[in-house]
């Protein structure tokens, strides 16, 4: 047709280790192996005429494509899924060649062909589309020699970013020798054991042996210090290293030659710090020594978090209220909703020249939720996860006393992180001082216990005299007790110290569900979190201005009422953390901009129009880009793009999208 050509390539595959050297498959030998090579042919071959369906090509693209391919779809993931054609037939040299490249031996499925469609009025190319063998449908003794096919778009990049590995060690930051060159920072962590008698038990052997006057006038010379086996008993000695996100994103970035522009990348910003913190081998550096400093930064890599760049963005996402895509200049956004939709329109069809033709809204029938639960996930393997995950979650109610009948129902939002509790967070008892106090009382008893024991086998010795050293020395021995239990106090439980925010896992030394947590900035090999105090009330959701300490149990021996890592926490009645700063403005059906309506229209398929919406090659495709709509008394009406349909059938593009007013 005058209309469009179509054109095939061989597609080169290239190894992405070296991003240079191109290989093709060998399937001489048991398993299908990548070799150096280039494709036989990798000239682009005009299939026009070999074509069945090209004068009514259809071409979509979705927020969440419902076409049906065998291709998985990625829902929400890079901001659009990829663009599908509706079905093409493909015959005689066309048939031929996808036949030769695709369906001759066992290993062609690992073949591809690029596919380029050429607008001839416009003079331009679309965006690349390719043909892979679980795309193809064919009949060969009913039907031979023609092949149906959904062209599917090809995006290299999407593919580096959906299949790297965020501990991808391309560059030697996540090796397995712990000799990785990228530092990370590094957490104090403590691990709380439940029950807790045997380490009581420990720690008053600890201050019994130590105290007695022999052994103490042994440590003095020998410069001996019980802090060491204090802090292993109590399992103080651990330390965790958690990558920074931005140094995962930017370590696929590199690999996929893309740069970022994400909230993760902003100097001054609690996202700037965020943290991985994951352990799920236990695996951890210890330190028994004084400096109370990790021996290394270095990458654990038995402790990985095995997702993708973009399994990663996905889960982020939902925490955040965000979106994230590639752009056409290679790089990686990830940016809140919230500021998505605040963005100008890339047109104003109140004012342009581009048709607008059968505008028409849509309600869901769907009201607005009357509140939304915020919920983490609880991690089976830590009791301590469990115990605060009442701070970190929260269930807020939109329209307070209006009760409006309009809204009703939840939202839900699970997110696939844990809670972390940490040492003196005010939820328990601070286990470091509960076992030095038990340890203390416990060296009583042992040394009650010994001096009984004298009396008793030793009765006809004691005159008064030995009997006055013998409670002298016993005195002497309890006041040395009491003086090593003060010190330990002094210094493990120092409301300011060490300890005091170290991250504090219950029962065990594996998570097995990944954490967020906001690094203060201050060490690296000796990492703790942000500390916050009385946050401000959020007068919206809290009218009365009720303190923070006041509404939440937060007081057990923590009387500085710390609140650690709260930028995660979400909790609608006071400012700073994750409901106000990125999901409030959204979820919130009194505040939010999105309605629950739809719209959808159809423009004519112009030069102007595919310029407009990204669909050229190298370009970028608007899916989730707001236009005007309307101008109404008091207010605008936007679109934004979920769905663009363009069809040569009808020369149409459809849009199609959601409803916002501002």
């Amino acid at each position: 047709m005058e209309g469009l050509r179509i054109y095939f390539r061989q597609h080169q595959l290239v190894d992405t280790e070296t991003g240079s050297t191109n290989v093709v498959v060998d399937c001489t030998g048991p398993v299908a192996a990548y070799i150096p090579g280039n494709v036989p042919n990798h000239n682009w071959v005009d299939m026009t005429e070999h074509t069945e369906g090209l004068d009514n090509l259809q071409l979509s693209w979705d927020s969440v494509n419902q076409s049906s391919t065998t291709t998985s779809t990625n829902a929400g993931g890079s901001n659009y899924d990829k663009g599908i054609s509706l079905d093409l037939f493909f015959t005689d040299a066309a048939f031929k060649y996808i036949w030769d490249w695709l369906l001759t031996n066992k290993c062609q499925i690992l073949n591809a062909i690029d596919v380029r469609i050429y607008d001839v009025i416009c003079k331009k190319n679309y965006r690349l589309f390719e043909i892979k063998c679980d795309n193809l449908s064919y009949q060969p003794y009913d039907d031979s020699c023609r092949i149906e096919c959904k062209l599917r778009e090809q995006d290299l990049v999407w593919h580096c970013v959906h299949k790297t590995m965020i501990w991808d060690n391309h560059q030697n930051w996540f090796n397995q020798t712990g000799t990785s060159t990228k530092q990370h920072p590094t957490f104090i962590t403590c691990i709380e054991p439940r029950p807790r008698l045997l380490n009581s038990v420990r720690v008053a052997l600890v201050f019994f042996i130590h105290s007695n006057p022999a052994i103490a006038l042994i440590d003095f010379i020998t410069n001996g210090n019980i802090k060491d086996d204090i802090r292993r008993i109590l399992e103080l000695n651990n330390f965790t290293p958690a990558p920074l996100i931005r140094d995962y994103i930017d370590n696929v970035a590199a690999k996929c030659g893309l740069l970022t522009d994400t909230i993760f990348h902003r100097v001054g910003t609690p996202e700037y710090n965020a943290c991985i913190f994951h352990s799920e081998s236990g695996d951890k550096y210890e330190n028994d020594e004084d400096d109370e400093t990790s021996p290394s930064t270095a990458f654990i890599f038995e402790n990985r978090w095995s997702v993708t760049l973009a399994e990663m963005l996905d889960k982020l996402k939902l925490l955040y209220c965000a979106e994230w895509y590639v752009t056409p200049n290679n790089t990686i956004v990830f940016k809140p909703i919230a500021e998505l939709i605040n963005l100008a329109p890339i047109y104003d069809f109140t004012t342009g020249t581009l048709s607008m033709e059968g505008l028409k809204y849509t309600f869901s029938g769907d009201k607005k939720a009357a509140y939304g639960r915020y919920q983490y996930q609880q991690d089976g393997s830590d009791l301590g996860s469990q115990e605060i995950s009442n701070l970190y979650n929260d269930i807020t109610d939109y329209d307070g006393p209006s009760n409006n009948p309009m809204l009703e129902g939840e939202k839900n939002k699970s997110f696939e992180f844990a809670p972390t509790a940490f040492v003196r967070d005010g939820r328990t008892a601070d286990y470091i001082r509960v076992l030095i106090n038990d340890g203390e009382t416990g060296a009583y008893i042992l040394l009650a216990v010994l001096a009984i024991i004298i009396t008793v086998l030793l009765p006809g010795v004691f005159t008064t005299a030995s009997a006055i050293l013998l409670i002298a020395a016993v005195a002497a021995w309890a006041i040395a007790i009491s003086g090593k239990a003060d010190n330990m106090r002094d210094h493990f439980t120092d409301p300011n110290g060490t300890y005091t925010g170290a991250v504090r896992l219950v029962s065990g030394n594996q998570t097995m569900t990944p954490r967020v947590l906001i690094w203060d900035g201050a060490q690296a090999n000796r990492a703790k979190v942000t500390k916050t105090n009385n946050p401000v009330p959020n007068t919206y959701y809290n009218a009365a201005g009720v303190a923070y300490g006041d509404n939440n149990n937060i007081g057990n021996n923590n009387p500085a009422l710390n609140i650690f890592n709260y930028q995660l926490y979400f909790d609608s009645k006071y400012n700073g953390n994750m409901f106000g700063r990125f999901h409030d403005a959204i979820d919130n059906p009194l505040k939010s901009l999105e309605t629950n309506q739809s719209f959808e229209f159809f423009t004519d398929l112009c030069c102007d129009a595919i310029d407009l919406f990204g669909l050229w090659e190298n370009d970028f495709v608007k899916i989730g880009y707001l236009l005007k709509l309307e101008v109404r008394p008091g207010y605008n009406v936007y679109g934004r793009i979920e769905h663009l349909e363009l069809s040569y059938k009808d020369y149409t593009i459809k849009v199609k999208g959601k409803v916002i007013k501002k």
